[in-house]
């Protein structure tokens, strides 16, 4: 009878330990798959990230005043290149021609202003516009003692040669020097810069 019970109380013990054996095995794993699919979610939401942004988020981003200069002196350096291969450098006549044409009608002293130059200055330019029928006078109906300046046809004909010079100089640097997917990104560029204008 003794030894019955001995060995009834030894199969519950047995029983007992390997329901805490399987307990521990069934945590350990429940742990291990939780930790697994932890792993790949993060894993996906990383590519996730990369596939729509098209970089991996990087803990220094580029300081926006250092891209601001970038930006500056690569569009400055582009312009002035442009102009001298063209041939069509800014001069006092051409800007002030441009300011006429994007403005309107103006008197000598907001030409001076805009462009930042003395009133003397300002007129003798003014002066050898004239005298070339790239400008003209307008009454000027806020102040009937002065005049306004406005471009004419003829200095509207110049500065669009000005302009088809350099347009077809930047298409022959584009065809000779951009492969298809560089000129893509060159528009995807001009779409960015066209919203910071």
């Amino acid at each position: 009878m003794t030894n019955a019970l001995g060995r009834n109380e030894h199969c519950h013990s047995d029983r007992r330990q390997e329901e805490r054996t399987s307990s521990v095995i069934s945590a350990g794993a429940f742990r291990f798959v939780s930790a697994s699919a932890m792993g790949w979610m993060n894993a996906y939401a990383k590519w996730a990230e990369i596939l729509i942004t098209g970089h991996q988020a990087g803990p220094t981003q580029e300081d926006a005043s250092a891209l601001a200069e970038k930006l500056r002196h690569t569009l400055g350096k582009f312009v002035r290149a442009i102009r001298l291969q063209a041939e069509t450098p800014t001069t006092s006549q051409s800007e002030t021609l441009a300011l006429l044409e994007s403005n309107g009608p103006l008197s000598v002293a907001e030409l001076a202003s805009f462009r930042n130059v003395r009133h003397q200055s300002m007129r003798l330019v003014v002066t050898q516009l004239e005298g070339n029928g790239l400008v003209g006078r307008l009454p000027n109906p806020a102040d009937g003692r002065s005049q306004l300046l406005s471009i004419t046809a003829k200095g509207q004909d110049q500065l669009s040669q000005s302009r088809g010079i350099r347009t077809s100089k930047i298409a022959a640097l584009i065809e000779e020097r951009l492969s298809d997917q560089e000129r893509q990104t060159l528009q995807a560029a001009i779409a960015i810069l066209d919203r910071l204008s």
